[in-house]
């Protein structure tokens, strides 16, 4: 962006199926990476390279997006099969049932009928990942999609990706700034600052390294995994 170096040699590496937070104070490079990830940013120098065969479906903090407003929520979600072959057309039969069934896993099947401007925040958040799911995507991004919701609706929504997340056999990476979340829905952190990565790893080792900033916030925690008998 002009003289401001958003990212500088940044690259990290993690499995296939896991699911990765993108840590960093505001300005380190996390939403740029998502973006040029999701193909909505192109580099001004240097390249992004991804496997022709991945394709990712992105999920922004707030779907509040004009176009969609009008919409019946049915029809938002048709959007997610279009995306998928790459094409309008009539949406099949074999279509209408993966609409049923991604709907009834999130619980927005009794929405479809609406229109997708009388949503709540934490409703249109629903159909947004529902969208994006429908989009079979290879990839997903999602950057911070509870911070625009009340705590009310962020504390509904909240089980919902950590159940959709723990089914999915895709990477996801996620952006936040809440360590609660990237806890409970994340299995690997990359720390970013200055557009560059500091370390990756297991979220829990590196919640409590002290060489890390995030041992020495105001709201510094550390995860304990217990079972309840």
């Amino acid at each position: 962006y002009g003289d401001l170096v958003a990212l500088d040699r940044t690259t990290t590496s993690f499995e296939a199926s896991t699911s990765v937070a993108l840590v960093g104070a505001n300005g380190s490079g996390k939403s740029t990476v998502l973006r040029l990830l999701a193909g909505l940013l192109d580099p001004s120098t240097g390249e992004v390279e991804r496997a022709p065969d991945v394709e990712a479906s992105f999920v922004a903090q707030q779907h509040g997006h004009h176009s969609w407003m009008p919409l019946p929520v049915n029809e938002v979600l048709q959007m997610g099969c279009y995306r998928r072959r790459g094409l309008l057309g009539r949406i099949s039969r074999s279509d209408r049932t993966e609409i049923r069934h991604v709907a009834g896993r999130l619980e927005i099947d009794d929405l479809v009928s609406r229109s997708f401007g009388e949503l709540s925040g934490g409703q249109r958040q629903r159909v947004a990942i529902a969208q994006a799911l429908l989009s079979n995507p290879r990839l997903l991004l999602m950057h911070e999609p509870l911070s625009a919701l009340d705590q009310a609706s962020r504390s509904v929504l909240l089980p919902y990706l950590d159940q959709m997340q723990r089914e999915l056999a895709i990477p996801v990476l996620y952006v936040s700034h809440a360590l609660d979340e990237v806890a409970r829905l994340t299995e690997h952190m990359v720390l970013m600052r200055d557009g560059r990565v500091v370390t990756s790893g297991d979220i829990n080792a590196l919640l409590t390294r002290l060489d890390l900033p995030m041992a020495h916030g105001r709201n510094a925690e550390a995860v304990i995994r217990a079972a309840v008998q």
